[in-house]
């Protein structure tokens, strides 16, 4: 009997999926993915609809990015303003104040200013309805499929939800694409100066996500940022992102009893992707791909090496290693001679856990066409007959010259000679 139950233990073990023991987590809903790749690395109720309170911001900062230039000036309406409710968290801007929008991002993401977030709204969509259309549908386009955003801050409306894997698609791509939203992402302070209509100077604010401050209980050494968020109905959520030895990982932890417990599932998610991810270099920059034979160059000089300008790594399972990822070479149609050195000639590509990564293939040296060979042998050859031909002619000339003065010379000696006979006969005859 124990027999058969140690054999129905370890079959379990086999079928069932290997994260499902992997982390224990106090939250109903989180997920963990590779940044570079997508891949995920551990999920729990990751496609049940939840509420995603000020997480809400990272689509509002992306539209702001994608739409605005950083120094736009944005004046705060008073619908702006006086729509956030008296415990919404702000950063006490004014009616009438303006601010840049690289401020507004800075504000939403740092202290999640709700009315900076309206403002931005206003701002794209000329309201904040308008500007819920857009985020709908940008949050397609990224893949978020399950959700329905209607305020660009996240305060409740049962209508406002979306999935941690919708959240974890739309701040992949900002972290993936957007070095502003990196920016603001790991921001840990903002302030804003006084103003005449605000004349007070006690605007400074530090990142609500206290995992990036070092003097903070929840700091976390490799944790680089994103946004926190926090509702009465969603419970403490949040969305971080963390770095180690090159491996980036973004982890999403939602309806948390406590900031503690958010804190702490957060980093046992980090702690299990870093256990399970590595980062590998694959191809040094300058070294040698492979070598390739160019048609149409010299003999004995017709190969070239094939590299790249930059060191290739990516993050991979800690289980395989970067020889189990074959690259696919592509050379450029009708490759030919001649090429110079660094000329792109190709790409190498690589699938890496489903995403492929390509890059320019360059050459390592100089090939010469035959034809180029021949030619300057061609124009070589011309331009020593030219040359023998210019002083052939040189030497025609001055021989002909030559000759005229040397028959002019006998001529007058002739005259001469005609002359004194004349002078001789006419003496002796007169």
């Amino acid at each position: 009997m124990k027999r058969i139950i140690f054999f129905i233990s370890i079959l379990i073990l086999v079928i069932l999926p290997s994260n499902i023991f992997a982390v224990e987590l106090t939250c109903p809903n989180a997920i963990l993915i590779e940044l570079d790749s997508g891949k995920v690395l551990y999920e729990k109720d990751a496609d049940t609809p939840i509420y995603p309170a000020s997480t809400t911001k990272i689509l509002t900062t992306i539209l702001a990015i994608e739409n605005c230039d950083m120094d736009d000036e944005v004046t705060a309406s008073y619908n702006a303003i006086m729509s956030v409710p008296w415990d919404g968290t702000t950063a006490a801007i004014q009616v009438g104040e303006t601010w840049t929008v690289e401020q507004l991002i800075d504000a939403m993401m740092v202290c999640s200013a709700n009315e900076a977030a309206n403002m931005i709204a206003e701002h794209i969509g000329g309201s904040i309805e308008s500007f819920a259309s857009i985020m709908n549908a940008r949050a397609k386009e990224l893949g978020a499929t399950s959700s329905n955003f209607v305020n660009p801050n996240g305060l409740h409306d049962d209508n406002h939800y979306t999935t941690v894997r919708d959240m974890a698609k739309i701040a992949r791509y900002g972290m993936l694409n957007l070095p502003e939203f990196r920016k603001a992402a790991k921001l840990t302070s903002f302030s804003l100066p006084q103003t005449s209509i605000y004349p007070k100077t006690d605007r400074s604010f530090v990142n609500t996500n206290r995992m990036i401050l070092e003097n903070s209980t929840y700091y976390y050494p490799y944790a680089t940022g994103i946004k926190t968020g926090y509702t009465s109905k969603s419970l403490n959520c949040i969305i971080a992102s963390a770095e180690k030895d090159g491996v980036e990982l973004i982890a999403l932890v939602f309806g948390a009893v406590g900031a503690q417990n958010r804190t702490n599932d957060t980093i046992a998610l980090f702690e299990y992707g870093f256990e399970q991810m590595k980062s590998e270099t694959f191809v040094t920059r300058d070294s040698i791909i492979d070598n390739v034979k160019i048609n149409g160059a010299v003999p004995n000089a017709n190969m070239i090496g094939l590299t790249v300008n930059k060191d290739i790594a990516f993050t991979i399972p800690q289980d395989k290693s970067s020889g189990e990822y074959a690259p696919t070479i592509t050379l450029k149609d009708n490759l030919k001679a001649p090429i110079e050195s660094g000329e792109t000639v190709g790409t190498i590509s690589y699938d890496i856990e489903g995403v492929t990564h390509s890059y320019d293939l360059i050459s390592n040296t100089k090939v010469e066409g035959m034809l180029n060979n021949v030619a300057a042998a061609v124009t070589t050859t011309a331009k020593v007959i030219g040359i023998i031909i210019f002083w052939a002619v040189i030497a025609i000339v001055c021989l002909f010259v030559l000759l005229i003065l040397i028959r002019a010379a006998i001529l007058t000696k002739k005259q001469k000679t005609r002359r004194r006979r004349m002078m001789i006969y006419n003496s002796r005859f007169r």
